[in-house]
C-alpha cells in the first residue's frame, strides 16, 4: 500500500492532473466559494444545481493553504483512494470471513489503473468510494455498537451528500439491518442519516427555495428536452416505456456493463487508461470493440452470477448486499442520464464476488480434467 501511495502520488503530482476531472471546472470554483463565502451563502458556483459535498469538504483546504491547497487536496484524495483498499480489506474479511478472498480483492482493487489516476483528479468518486466502503464497514459492526450505527448512518448521509444517486444505495445497508433483525442498530443508522441529510436540505430550502439535495440528474421520460429531477421527487409526465426513452435507458446500461463510459467521454476522462482508448489507438474497429465489450461484459456477469451461487450457502444476506449495491447503481444508469461513472463507485464491492466466481469455475475446470 505504501509502494501504491507513491506511484500514485508521483503521477498525480507530475501532470496538471487536478483540473482534468469531468466535473472540475464547477468543482473547484465551488470549493473556492465556500472557502471565500462561507457555508451558508448562495454564491456558490453550480448550486443546487450540482450536488455540493465533495466542494465543500475540500474547501477546507484553501482556507488552511491557499497557495498550495490543490496538492494538499490531491494527497488527501490519494491516502482515501489507499485507505479505500484496506477498507475493501476489512469489509470483505467482516462479511465472509475469508482471508485469502479479503486478500485476492484487496490486491485486484489496487490493481486497477483507473482508481490510481482518478484520486488526483478534481471529482467526486474518491471520496464516494472511501465513503460507501466505510458505510458498508460500519453496517456489518453496527449490530455490536451503537457507535458503529451512527457511525454508519453519518457517514451514509453524507455520502448522499456527496451524489444523492447513492441514496438507494444506502437504503440497502439499512434493508440489510432489519433482515438480520437489528431494529434498534437501523434506527439509530437511519436517524443519523436523516439528521445530517437535513442539514443541508433546510440549506438549500432557506438560500434557493428547493428542498433538494441536488438538480443535476434528468430521468429518461423525456428525451430530447428532460426535465431536471431532484434527488425527492420528480414530475414525471411523460410514459417511460416509450420507445425513444427505453432505447436511451439500454444504451446507459451497456454502458455502465461495458468499457465504454458514454458516447462523448469513452472512458478518457481517466486519461485513457481504459481497454475502449487502448483499442481505439490500436487500430480497433468500432464493431470489434463493441464484440470485445459485449465479450468481456458477459465474462462479467457469468463471474458475477457463479460467485454469488459459490458463496449464497451460509452467506446469502452479505452476498445479496454487494451484489445489491451494484444492481442498483446498474439501474440508476438505466433511468437516469449520464456517463456512467457511478460503475467505478460500485465495481470494488463486486471483485470478491467475481473472484470467488473465478475461483468456483477453476475448481469446475479441474474436476472435470481429473
Amino acid at each position: 500500500m505504501g509502494g501504491d501511495f507513491i506511484l500514485r502520488t508521483i503521477y498525480a503530482t507530475t501532470r496538471p492532473l487536478f483540473p482534468s476531472g469531468p466535473d472540475a471546472p464547477t468543482y473547484i470554483p465551488a470549493a473556492l466559494d465556500f472557502a471565500k463565502y462561507g457555508y451558508l451563502s448562495p454564491k456558490i458556483t453550480g448550486a443546487p444545481y450540482f450536488p455540493m459535498g465533495y466542494p465543500l469538504l475540500i474547501s477546507i483546504i484553501p482556507k488552511i493553504n491557499a497557495d498550495h491547497w490543490v496538492r494538499i487536496v490531491q494527497i488527501a484524495q490519494i491516502t482515501m483512494s489507499v485507505a479505500s483498499i484496506y477498507l475493501l480489506y476489512r469489509a470483505v474479511l467482516n462479511y465472509f470471513k475469508s482471508e485469502n478472498l479479503a486478500l485476492a480483492s484487496a490486491l485486484c482493487f489496487a490493481l486497477l489503473p483507473a482508481y490510481s489516476v482518478m484520486a488526483g483528479e478534481a471529482m467526486y468518486e474518491t471520496l464516494m468510494i472511501f465513503l460507501l466502503l466505510l458505510f458498508i464497514l460500519a453496517i456489518g459492526r453496527s449490530h455490536s455498537s451503537a457507535r458503529a450505527s451512527v457511525a454508519a448512518g453519518i457517514v451514509g448521509g453524507f455520502a448522499i451528500v456527496v451524489h444523492p444517486r447513492v441514496l438507494p444505495l444506502v437504503a440497502l445497508g439499512f434493508l440489510y439491518l432489519l433482515v438480520k433483525r437489528k431494529f434498534a442498530a437501523a434506527v439509530l443508522a437511519i436517524c443519523s442519516t436523516v439528521i445530517v441529510d437535513l442539514i443541508f436540505l433546510v440549506r438549500n430550502l432557506h438560500l434557493y427555495n428547493s428542498f433538494t439535495l441536488y438538480g443535476a440528474g434528468q430521468v429518461n421520460y423525456n428525451i430530447g428536452h428532460a426535465k431536471p429531477c431532484s434527488s425527492l421527487t420528480c414530475d414525471i409526465s411523460q410514459p417511460f416505456l416509450h420507445f425513444s426513452v427505453f432505447k436511451e435507458s439500454l444504451k446507459n446500461a451497456y454502458y455502465f456493463l461495458s468499457p465504454v463510459s458514454g458516447s462523448a467521454t469513452h472512458g478518457t476522462w481517466f486519461h485513457n487508461l481504459s481497454i475502449f482508448s487502448w483499442l481505439s489507438n490500436h487500430g480497433f474497429s468500432k464493431v470489434a470493440m463493441t464484440v470485445i465489450a459485449v465479450i468481456l461484459a458477459i465474462v462479467s456477469i457469468k463471474t458475477l452470477v457463479f460467485g454469488s451461487w459459490n458463496l449464497w450457502s451460509g452467506r446469502k444476506y452479505e452476498v445479496a448486499l454487494f451484489t445489491g449495491v451494484f444492481a442498483l447503481a446498474l439501474f440508476t444508469a438505466f433511468i437516469m442520464h449520464g456517463d456512467s461513472r457511478q460503475r467505478l463507485v460500485v465495481a470494488p464491492l463486486v471483485i470478491p464476488i467475481q473472484l470467488a466466481g473465478v475461483a468456483f469455475l477453476v475448481r469446475k475446470v479441474s474436476s472435470m480434467r481429473d
